[in-house]
């Protein structure tokens, strides 16, 4: 149960009439207040926040990592047949429909192409994201407080690692199975200057 009383930093959400502690945020897609609040991600169909933040990062890491090794894999068949890099391969790879229609490249070599930039821009995308995310890992910040340059949770990356990864940090990136039980019970956060919880009422 939270308290009844409004504490200093805490808010009042008026959809599911209770007081939420700070970084907890209101979800109108999961209807539902979430602790730590990150983001609703629409791949996995689950807000992100307190206790799946580390799920959430670990997931996007390997999802990088896999699109990489793919990649580097297509890599040499793709160079093969696009006999090497010119300005015709590149065009191929770049606009395939457009090389397709101009008679550059004939249908299985079109194929490729689409295939082989479909990788490589989900590649992109997932580097993207994983970089966003862990740039925010690093600051301490949750995705509203990147967004609205908040950095009072900031602690140092060390800190701030920790809070989301647990007390095992050191190796709990590697897996998600590994129990690595996390230093705040999501009510409570060490705050920038004096690295104490917020004093309750």
């Amino acid at each position: 149960m939270l308290p009844a009383v409004l504490k200093p930093g805490w808010r009042f959400c008026y959809v599911c009439e209770s007081n939420n502690p700070p970084r907890s945020h209101h979800c109108g897609t999961c209807n539902i207040c979430v602790l730590r609040r990150d983001h609703h991600c629409v791949f996995t169909g689950n807000c992100i926040g307190l206790n799946n933040q580390r799920h959430f990062i670990t997931l996007s890491m390997y999802l990088f990592l896999g699109a990489l090794y793919c990649n580097y894999l297509n890599s040499e068949m793709v160079y093969d047949l696009l006999s090497g890099f010119t300005w015709k391969s590149a065009l191929t790879m770049i606009i395939p429909w457009m090389a397709w229609m101009m008679g550059l490249a004939e249908g299985y070599t079109f194929m490729v192409a689409i295939m082989s930039s479909t990788c490589i821009l989900g590649m992109v995308f997932l580097a993207a994201l994983m970089g966003y995310h862990i740039k925010n890992l690093k600051s301490g910040q949750v995705t509203y407080e990147s967004t609205h340059k908040v950095k009072d949770f900031d602690c140092g990356w060390k800190s701030n690692v920790q809070q989301v990864f647990g007390e095992r940090w050191h190796y709990s990136w590697m897996c998600s199975l590994i129990k690595s039980p996390l230093p705040t019970d999501g009510l409570d956060y060490p705050m920038r200057r004096s690295h104490e919880p917020i004093k309750s009422m």
